[in-house]
């Protein structure tokens, strides 16, 4: 070959291996006309050239040049035709028979059938949801019921006492007034909302300005999932990281692009950092160092060069008495020339590396202690950028872990208050110094500054501890692993979540979501954020300073679990439809290829004639089962014929290419499926036993309640009586607001009527009305329903036309129990 063939590049032969080299089936018999031809066209490879003047080439050694460039490029042809398929696997876009290939290379799947076995466990489970959250209503309606009457025999005594003047409204009328029963019960649910479902507060977050950024954040981090550490708060933050990122990654042009601003996540990893588990680590780890650091009083890290320079002139000045014969405005390059500055520069640097190397070790070897969130964290970042910025390198991605860990969280260390930097200036230059180093190896560089190229080599030579540590810090296991928490954990709690929240936080988020509620909800349907809202009673303005005041609110869901969708009758025939399509491909033989790819359609019908010749009745069963699915799914309009199936089949093919990783999800799926059931199960036996307590209890509560004082006059009574029957006429009670109104039909005969009051239950009131001596009407009052009424706000209730005040006939059934 000539010289010029011998210079083509690596791109040329690629394009050849492509484009241009096509290689025949009997490619072995063809080596000796291939071998000639090469001969008849010299061959002097470009690694040859320098012998060029020392003869010809021997003919054995184009020889072997020709056959080496030739098996390069079959290499070549070969590597880049398996990339290509890897990239058509990995996206699923692949042929029936491709798939059916697929699925032969692949061990036999003798698995039994997890999706049947997750979807009957998600049925049990969902049964036993709805049980306990019937259960649990009960529980919360008696816990209710007790605490009113508690709450209404702790003011019998001042109900029925001589009135006092009424007195000016102080500040505890106002607390009360900000945050009533009723919206106390909705805000419980708002937060148990925006707990557990993460979507709202993280595109909330993306909506708010940016003066109200950072308030909000200390409400959503620091409030709401909790200062301190529980499994559960971290397991829900975290969720709420993953979305954050993702939408955040979807934003940019390449990964590091997440180290250049402010961004919303940068906001919300330095209100993470905050929390107790975070400033722990880093006062465990780094503290006691930089405490040292601080306290060496003589230590001098500062290599600015101009800085230097008239150090040495100072202290020259100070020990010989005479002034300084050198110039102290010296530009920057000829300073560096100066042997003393460089001597100096020399001895700072050796100091500041055996300080940097400190915290390095403790760094690196603190890892098993690092905060397992800032890890998760990094680890989203990770699979988010592989996901959707696949340009990123790993060394892009090391990068902004080292920038997570070190710039956004262990470096807050150096500002730590308990190191007084602000009143030991130079102790504080000492810290910059030192944390610049550190910063500069976490970024994976060296210094480009002059001054500081005397660290280049050390930091070089570490390079490879700090991507190691970097790399493992991403190797962490998932939260449900980790945690030991998945996203059935709200199902079978005992104990409801409770945050301390100020009333400022409450309205700030009220506000906030109002604010924004159609951004948040495009749809105007039954979104349960929307039913919550619409239901709150409007707030004023934020309360602030000494108005401002904490509540505690116990967080409580008021709707159905989320399982219940994931148990759709149309998804699980989807699903079961290509778990059947699997098993059918895995059965059919290969059919030859042929010019036209093959119909999805046309393959599952010849299964059907080879299972009827081969007598595979398992095999035609399969197919005749997947053949009506499909019919039924394309009714639906979830696939279609038209286009041979091949948005359905992508996800078949998907499913075979990560056929093992899918099972072992099932197989975990099926774990804590089992053992949600199972605690479902024992929370059940728990609520009835609270509720068989609760009943006794409230028992208890009523007949003390309606016993009194006068325990010696009780047993005067007729055993069946709990209250002495007290008869009242219509006037009277009217007078005393008791009936507020009657129904217009029926108020010229009730004008005429006595009522007697009495009880032959605690707790439960017969009013009998009576015409003279005939009974003409009997209802009844129950305390408990009076008293929810109160506690919601309903004045009057409705018995047959007889319309009572609430209020009115709670202070006299208060009278009469005291008599």
């Amino acid at each position: 070959m000539s010289s010029k063939h011998d210079s083509d590049d690596e791109g040329q032969v690629v394009s050849d291996a492509e484009d241009n080299y096509n290689l025949s089936d009997a490619e072995d018999d063809d080596h000796e006309h291939e071998t000639t031809t090469t001969v008849d066209m010299p061959l002097k490879p470009s690694f040859l050239a320098p012998e060029a003047s020392a003869g010809p080439v021997p003919f054995n050694v184009e020889k072997d040049c020709a056959y080496l460039l030739l098996e390069a490029r079959i290499i070549l042809k070969a590597m880049i035709e398996m990339r290509l398929k890897q990239e058509r696997i990995a996206s699923g876009n692949l042929m029936v028979d491709e798939i059916q290939n697929l699925l032969r290379s692949q061990k036999e799947d003798t698995d039994i059938d997890w999706i049947t076995e997750i979807q009957e466990l998600k049925r049990k489970l969902v049964a036993e949801v709805r049980r306990n959250h019937g259960l649990e209503q009960d529980l919360n309606h008696l816990d209710k019921k007790i605490a009113l009457l508690i709450k209404n025999r702790n003011n019998i005594q001042s109900v029925i006492a001589k009135p006092e003047k009424k007195k000016k409204k102080g500040d505890a009328d106002k607390v009360g007034e900000f945050i009533n029963a009723k919206n106390k019960e909705l805000y419980s649910n708002l937060f148990y909302l925006l707990q557990t479902e993460p979507v709202y507060l993280a595109n909330l977050l993306y909506l708010c300005s940016a003066d109200e950024m950072n308030s909000f954040l200390d409400t959503v981090i620091l409030t709401l999932f909790g200062d301190a550490y529980s499994p559960r708060e971290e397991f829900l933050i975290l969720s709420l990281f993953k979305l954050a990122l993702s939408r955040e990654i979807k934003s940019l042009s390449s990964v590091r692009d997440l180290r250049q601003a402010e961004t919303v996540v940068i906001k919300m990893i330095l209100a993470y950092n905050k929390r107790k588990q975070g400033a722990e680590y880093s006062k465990a780890t780094l503290l006691p160092l930089a405490q040292q650091v601080a306290k060496q009083a003589d230590l001098q890290l500062e290599m600015t060069p101009t800085i230097v320079h008239r150090y040495l002139i100072d202290q020259k000045e100070v020990s010989t008495g005479e002034k300084s014969a050198l110039d102290r405005n010296l530009p920057v390059d000829q300073i560096l020339e100066l042997k003393e500055v460089q001597a100096e520069l020399a001895s700072r640097a050796h100091q500041l590396i055996g300080i940097v190397e400190k915290f390095l070790d403790a760094i690196i070897n603190s890892l098993p202690r690092l905060p397992y969130g800032i890890r998760w964290i990094c680890k989203q970042v990770q699979r988010l950028a592989a996901e959707q910025l696949p340009t990123s390198t790993q060394n892009d991605i090391l990068s902004v872990t080292g920038y997570f860990v070190y710039y956004r969280f262990l470096n807050l260390i150096f500002l730590s208050p308990e190191l007084a930097l602000i009143e030991r200036p130079s102790a504080a230059k000492n810290m910059l110094v030192v944390s610049k180093v550190l910063q500069q190896m976490f970024n994976l560089t060296t210094f480009s500054e002059k001054h500081m190229a005397v660290v280049n080599d050390w930091i070089s030579s570490n390079l490879g501890r700090v991507k190691q540590y970097l790399t493992a810090v991403l190797d962490v296991p998932d939260p449900e692993d980790h945690l030991k928490v998945d996203r059935y954990i709200e199902l079978t709690q005992k104990t409801k979540p409770v945050i301390i929240i100020s009333h400022a936080e409450i309205s700030r988020t009220h506000q906030l979501l109002n604010k924004h509620i159609d951004s948040l909800v495009p749809s105007k349907g039954d979104d349960h954020l929307r039913v919550i809202l619409k239901e709150l009673d409007a707030l004023g303005p934020v309360p602030d300073g000494d108005e401002d005041h904490e509540v505690q609110l116990t967080l409580v869901n008021r709707f159905e679990s989320h399982v219940e969708a994931e148990i759709n009758p149309d998804k699980h025939l989807y699903s079961e439809t290509k778990e059947l399509v699997i098993k059918a491909l895995s059965g059919i033989p290969v059919e030859p290829k042929k010019d036209a790819p093959p119909v999805f359609l046309d393959t599952l019908k010849r299964g059907l004639e080879h299972a009827d010749k081969t007598g595979n009745q398992p095999l035609h069963v399969i197919i005749a089962k997947t053949i009506e699915n499909m019919k039924k799914l394309e009714e639906k309009g979830m696939i279609k014929s038209i286009d041979n199936y091949s948005g359905f089949l992508r996800e078949v093919a998907l499913e075979v290419a990560n056929r093992q990783a899918i099972r072992e999800q099932q197989k975990k799926e099926v774990r804590r499926l089992g053992a949600t059931v199972k605690n479902l199960l024992s929370l059940q036996q728990y609520m009835n036993d609270q509720i068989r307590q609760y009943n006794e209890y409230l028992e208890k509560c009523k007949e003390q309640h309606y016993q009194g004082k006068n325990k010696k006059k009780s047993k005067k009574l007729p055993t069946e009586e709990k209250v002495k029957p007290t008869k009242f006429s219509y006037s009277q009670l009217k007078r005393r607001g008791v009936i507020s109104s009657v129904d217009e039909s029926m108020e010229s005969v009730i004008k005429k009527m006595d009522f007697v009051i009495s009880s032959k239950k605690y707790g439960v009131f017969n009013v009998v009305a009576k015409l003279g001596p005939a009974e003409a009407k009997n209802v009844k009052v129950d305390m408990d329903e009076l008293l929810e009424c109160q506690a919601n706000g309903v004045s009057t209730i409705d018995r047959e036309g007889l319309v009572l005040n609430v209020n009115l006939t709670i202070h006299m059934l208060n009278k009469m129990l005291m008599k």
